[in-house]
């Protein structure tokens, strides 16, 4: 009996006939019913395309070469199509990553292209793009140890300097030590039979201006300026002095 809509008509006469539905994966080599068409101009209807994995099929136009879908870690010896590409102002070039799928950087403006070291790489000469320091002369790497720390080398003083006590005026601000540009550190100290809290500081030390230092006590500081002291008391009391350099 034919049918109309899945129902049986009155007289058995359909109005419109079923067409054939494809389930996915059918093979048809002359379809028609229910299938996606597309129409190209002149009403002209074509199927939409699949390929064998159930991608859509899509051509570049505008006469382009259709494009090709690369996944990731395929090998390509004709890389071409839907690749990642740059533009160097007049070409198209591809974006290129090394083995590791990296990208690739050229170090330009005059400089060569660097080595990328793995992490724990073994060098015996590093160049490129390694962490590096300067030490106003010569580059270098920066080292690690085997753990992978920075290794941060303390410079220590090769030439210590003792002057005689130095005699803190009263109510007064007296430098103790002059600027030196080579002086690593320098230790004032408040004689142990000193009555006043001495204030230790710049010029402008004072009654309210410095680090106290009291009857005893020491204090080092690392500084390459001039080192001052003011005496508080009615009456002038010493300090002692010692500093290093390199």
């Amino acid at each position: 009996m034919p049918r109309f809509g899945g129902k049986q008509t009155d007289k058995g006469v359909p109005v419109t006939m079923d067409r054939d539905r494809y389930t996915e994966g059918d093979s048809s080599e002359a379809l028609e019913g229910g299938v996606v068409l597309g129409e190209k101009p002149g009403n002209v209807c074509f199927p939409i395309q699949i390929d064998a994995s159930g991608y859509l099929q899509v051509a570049i136009g505008g006469g382009v070469t259709p494009g090709t879908e690369y996944s990731d870690g395929d090998a390509s010896a004709g890389s071409k199509g839907t690749l990642i590409m740059g533009d160097d102002g007049a070409n198209i070039q591809n974006i290129s990553v090394g083995a590791n799928g990296r990208l690739q950087v050229e170090v330009v403006a005059g400089d060569y292209d660097g080595v990328q070291y793995q992490d724990g790489a073994a060098v015996g000469a590093p160049f490129g793009t390694v962490a590096m320091g300067h030490d106003g002369a010569n580059v270098f790497p920066v080292v690690v140890d085997s753990n992978g720390y920075l290794q941060i080398m303390q410079v220590k003083a090769s030439v210590l300097n003792s002057v005689a006590d130095v005699t803190l005026a009263a109510t007064a601000t007296t430098q103790i030590l002059p600027g030196l540009a080579s002086r690593l550190c320098a230790l004032i100290n408040n004689k142990v039979g000193n009555t006043q809290t001495f204030r230790i500081g710049d010029a402008s030390a004072g009654a309210t201006r410095g680090v106290e230092l009291a009857p005893g006590g020491s204090i080092s500081i690392e500084t390459t300026e001039a080192i001052y002291g003011y005496n508080p008391g009615g009456a002038g009391e010493d300090v002692g002095a010692i500093w290093t350099q390199d």
